[in-house]
């Protein structure tokens, strides 16, 4: 077993994680898979062996939300990612329990939505919720990139961010990764974290928008991370508005490859390309609606003629 990283050997190698892979669905190599990676660390393989199939996970967890072992792939996935770059730093394994709460929510954006300012203020007017302060933005902004690649940040600052967090009765997190940790961190029954897209749907004004000609575009990571809270969710959303979604057989979200990481990917890395068409085989629409802003230009460009809102626009007079 290597120092530090564990989980990987309880692999049976069934390949159920394969089947939503987008890598698998691009390139058929089982080796750039997590089953792939485990069997060969359990075949006695060293991390250099695996890098390419390290650096090439864009992060999605949709092989976790399959594995029948409950392994806790992508957390695997990201300390390989951190033995690679000679990173020995471990996330803080405290979890934050402060009773001292507030009825304060806030929205902790990611660097694309803070880049749209009108998506940002309506997503914000919606929800009447507060954007995280400047210094918390900078530090969240931070701490995205350390983990994709990852990087843990000194104790120190993770700390004092989390302490502010733990003092709230929700927080909305655009980013699915970053929600991950934040979920491991405070206690599910503290402090309630909803993904952006989540948090939007609770509003009848948004839901009542939706059709059945409407493909939605769920957000890969924030659903696939917390599966069996979202699948239900997202499943009666479909259910009562008749729209479609990026969901696959296993009612896994397909990702569009919004969120890939230029810096950490490769060549074997999947493409948006090949991901969108696989998300829009066999599907008919007269719209597309998205949760995360970085997929809406990859849409446009895709399919041209259909139009392209943020799950926010909905709840606007022009919504189409």
């Amino acid at each position: 077993m290597l120092p530090g990283i564990n989980g990987y050997e309880k692999c049976n190698g069934c390949g159920l994680c394969t089947l939503p892979c987008p890598i698998w669905r691009q390139s058929y190599d089982s080796l750039l898979t997590f089953a792939g990676r485990a069997r060969a660390l359990q075949g006695g393989a060293k991390i250099e062996e695996i890098r390419n199939s390290v650096d090439a996970c864009i992060l999605c967890g949709s092989c976790e939300a399959a594995c029948s072992m409950g392994i806790r792939t992508v957390d695997i996935t990201l300390k390989l990612r951190a033995a690679i770059n000679k990173n020995n730093e471990e996330m803080p394994i405290q979890r934050y329990n402060d009773q001292a709460l507030t009825e304060t929510t806030i929205l902790l954006p990611n660097a694309a939505l803070l880049a749209d300012k009108k998506t940002l203020k309506l997503t914000t007017g919606l929800l009447n919720i507060p954007l995280a302060k400047d210094n918390s933005q900078d530090i969240l902004l931070f701490l995205l990139k350390k983990f994709e690649v990852g990087f843990i940040p000194e104790a120190e600052m993770l700390e004092g961010f989390l302490r502010r967090l733990i003092r709230l009765r929700q927080v909305v997190i655009a980013d699915g990764l970053f929600k991950r940790y934040i979920r491991a961190l405070i206690p599910e029954l503290h402090t309630e974290i909803l993904g952006l897209g989540e948090a939007l749907l609770r509003l009848p004004a948004i839901k009542n928008a939706l059709k059945p000609t409407d493909l939605y575009i769920i957000e890969a990571r924030s659903y696939n991370m917390d599966f069996k809270r979202c699948m239900p969710f997202y499943t009666e959303i479909s259910s009562q508005t008749g729209c479609r979604m990026n969901l696959d057989l296993q009612r896994i979200a397909i990702p569009t490859g919004g969120c890939i990481n230029t810096e950490t990917g490769n060549e074997f890395t999947p493409k948006s390309t090949g991901q969108i068409r696989w998300i829009l085989e066999g599907r008919s629409f007269d719209r597309i609606v998205v949760e995360s802003v970085e997929d809406i230009g990859l849409l446009k460009n895709a399919v041209v003629g259909v139009p392209v809102v943020h799950v926010a626009e909905l709840a606007g007079e022009n919504a189409l």
